[in-house]
């Protein structure tokens, strides 16, 4: 039987974490994990041994379920597995796909993203402030660690995500694949629903979850997040770009803000 594998490409914020998680949940669907995570990989000096990169690649990819092998990656990640690939002498001369499904065959693309872009850079630069990315559903703790209001911090994330989507789309359409995109917005809406959709472009036939579907993780907006968003929406672009120049040069300069 052959695997049906696949790939949630994603950005920070846009709930891919949610959408992992309950796929984990799903009998067969695998352990869609950052496998290629830059922690990870340095964790294991994987940068420094093309063999050994190999070897994790088919470690993960054996360790799996029989039925499908899931992984996750953001736009950076897929860049530092294509360079690592590239390191191999089999891949040397080969396209990005041709990397991807010599390593993971047979693999379906699934697309996460975020219409509003602005919360997501809100919600990414305060994440990155308390070190806290997901709330599972059985976190009830209501403490929150203070955040500052760091305007052009949220610039310099908002378009860091503009620039991931551009290029996920640009390879999507450059390998002409045949990827299904969701958004977090209509993922959080209809739930079990679109997970349905998810589960049936993998599969490539109607297959709706056998057992009811709930949310492994909570949203973690709130009221912080909103006045930000607020804040950060009344201000100039042109403002917000001078900030984010200033931030920079003294960021370089040895500096911190």
């Amino acid at each position: 039987m052959t695997k049906n594998n696949y790939i949630v490409c994603s950005t920070v914020r846009s709930g891919s974490t949610l959408l992992c998680r309950t796929l984990e949940t799903l009998d067969g669907f695998g352990q869609p994990e950052e496998y290629f995570h830059r922690h990870r990989l340095e964790a294991l000096n994987l940068e420094n041994s093309p063999d050994d990169f190999l070897q994790y690649c088919h470690s993960i990819f054996t360790q799996d379920t029989p039925d499908r092998f899931g992984i996750k990656m953001h736009w950076w990640q897929l860049m530092e597995f294509l360079a690592l690939g590239r390191e191999l002498p089999q891949f040397r001369d080969k396209s990005d796909l041709d990397i991807l499904n010599g390593i993971f065959p047979n693999l379906r693309f699934i697309y996460l993203w975020r219409r509003d872009v602005t919360s997501q850079a809100v919600s990414a630069a305060i994440a990155s402030q308390t070190g806290q990315w997901e709330k599972s559903m059985h976190n009830t703790s209501n403490k929150l660690r203070p955040v500052k209001f760091q305007p052009w911090k949220i610039y310099e994330w908002e378009q860091s995500l503009k620039e991931q989507n551009h290029c996920w789309q640009t390879f999507f359409q450059t390998n002409q694949l045949d990827y299904y995109a969701i958004t977090y917005e209509d993922l959080v809406e209809s739930f079990t629903e679109n997970v349905a959709q998810v589960i049936s472009h993998i599969d490539g036939q109607q297959n709706p979850p056998s057992t009811p579907l709930t949310m492994p993780t909570q949203r973690q907006s709130n009221r912080v997040n909103r006045r930000f968003s607020t804040y950060y929406r009344l201000m100039p672009k042109s403002l917000l770009s001078t900030l984010f120049q200033l931030y920079c040069r003294v960021t370089q300069n040895g500096g911190g803000v």
